[in-house]
């Protein structure tokens, strides 16, 4: 699956001695594109995989046939909604899973895909803010995702999450890693997975989120640090120079996100205590009230810059507190080994992703016209609330139809345990938003959905998301490089 133009390849760092694969028995070279679907459905034939048969349950693990691809192009180019062609055909290669065709016809099939490090931020994201749409479906069609290599700067500086839960997830990794004796390559472990694994060792304490003011890495941090140097090495900046303004600047940034932090943390352990008063079986319905009018009263005085970021932080918290954590990062078994941008030609940074399939939900194989379509509505479902990432779900279901709300959320989740991914009920700026979905909850919303007596017929939801069947969900597209 090698495109010769565009893709990177790794060179190699000493001699191999192992012969070369075309020489091992068994090995074939097809001069075909393993991107263009034509091309590759012709190699996916008994001519070609002797050994493959299709099974007569195609949602059992199929561990005898690996696909391995390279998708790191360069240039990178955008297609159509997608960010680049390689985001386009991750797309596809994790929809085959659902629609069981090409190799995963075969059973569900492991991958293992190079790709440039930054085509995996919204695949295989490491903060809630950019658990998008693919991100979904991933959930619902992968057992995991792990980036096995990649660059550990490629982290999307744009978005950032408190650095404790950082911490506690790269500790929580680490102890998983010397309980199955893995260890990283010297000179592949990144830096903070250093720091903290000496942490770790040390049996220093790593702090948990949610309990401490929360703190977050910003690029301005290190020219402070810099122009702190620089002022203590000189005896002092000139007070009217730029270095002295820029510095003045970032002082007074650093006490304002310092107040910030105080009242972030301020609103959560709030919400942390409505919590508790709910998973309680002691509190009275009346204490409960009183609590949530109290937050309720709160908020609504809280400023729309500080309440935007109280969002995200809530977010990402309430994401890592679950068991697993929502994030499939958060999930991973081991860290990733860092790669340097020199080891590829040309020189851009590249991730290698392991994929393993899992069998989806039977709704979600139930599509086109013979068949009750709640794959097809699940698709602008999907497609509607992601277009809401952050807004509450109730209104976002009665945008997609009047009165699924009302049937949806009641039997939806029923408790308040952050633990299980739970929400509290009707408690405003608190309600659960599609990017703040597990898997299994997509799963219940989609049976909910197929149990309402007063769903739309498919024509009917089609016409109320103005969806034209879209090429990024149409399967009879495919690109031709």
């Amino acid at each position: 699956m090698r495109h010769p133009r565009y893709l990177s390849r790794c060179r190699p760092v000493e001699q191999q001695a192992t012969p070369p694969l075309l020489d091992q028995p068994g090995t074939s070279l097809v001069p075909k594109s393993g991107v263009i679907w034509r091309e590759l459905n012709s190699v996916l034939t008994p001519e070609f995989l002797p050994h493959q048969v299709i099974p007569g349950d195609v949602d059992a693990r199929n561990d005898t046939l690996l696909v391995t691809a390279n998708l790191a192009f360069y240039p990178k180019k955008r297609f159509l909604n997608f960010e680049s062609i390689a985001s386009l055909i991750l797309h596809q290669f994790v929809n085959t899973i659902r629609t069981s065709s090409l190799f995963q016809r075969y059973g569900l099939v492991r991958m293992l895909i190079w790709t440039r490090s930054d085509d995996t931020l919204s695949f295989l994201p490491k903060t809630i803010q950019r658990r998008k749409r693919q991100a979904l479906e991933n959930d619902l069609l992968c057992e995991w995702i792990r980036e096995v290599c990649g660059d550990e700067t490629a982290s999307g500086s744009w978005f950032a999450r408190e650095d404790a839960i950082n911490h506690a997830s790269l500790a929580t990794t680490i102890k998983k890693m010397r309980a199955a004796k893995l260890e990283l390559p010297a000179g592949r472990e990144p830096k903070d997975f250093l720091e903290t694994l000496a942490a770790v060792k040390a049996r220093k304490r790593i702090l948990e989120p949610g309990k401490h003011a929360p703190t977050f890495k910003r690029p301005y941090q290190d020219v402070l640090a810099s122009l702190y140097t620089a002022d203590t090495e000189q005896g002092g900046l000139d007070k009217d120079s730029d270095d002295f303004k820029t510095m003045n600047i970032y002082r007074w940034r650093t006490t304002s996100d310092i107040k910030t932090a105080s009242r972030l943390l301020q609103h959560s352990q709030h919400l942390d205590k409505i919590k508790a008063l709910h998973k309680s079986k002691k509190t009275s319905a009346k204490r409960k009230a009183a609590a949530e009018l109290k937050w309720e009263t709160e908020m609504r005085e809280v400023s729309k810059v500080i309440l935007d970021q109280f969002i995200t932080y809530k977010d990402n918290l309430h994401a890592f507190r679950q068991t697993p954590p929502l994030l499939e990062w958060d999930r991973r078994d081991y860290e990733p080994m860092t790669v340097q941008a020199q080891e590829f030609f040309p020189n851009v940074h590249c991730s290698l992703l392991d994929i393993q399939p899992r069998a989806p939900h039977p709704l979600m194989r139930q599509m086109g016209p013979n068949s009750n379509r709640a794959a097809d509505m699940f698709d602008l479902i999907l497609g509607s609330l992601t277009q809401q990432l952050t807004q509450p779900l109730g209104p976002n279901l009665d945008s997609l139809w009047p009165g699924a709300a009302d049937f949806i959320l009641p039997a939806m989740d029923k408790h308040p345990d952050v633990s299980r991914g739970g929400f509290l009920p009707n408690l405003s700026y608190a309600e659960p938003s599609p990017r703040l979905l597990s898997a299994r909850q997509l799963e219940q919303l989609l049976e909910l959905w197929m149990e309402w007596p007063f769903r739309p017929e498919f024509n009917e939801l089609v016409g109320r998301t103005q969806d034209d069947l879209d090429d990024r969900f149409d399967d009879s597209q495919h690109i031709e490089i």
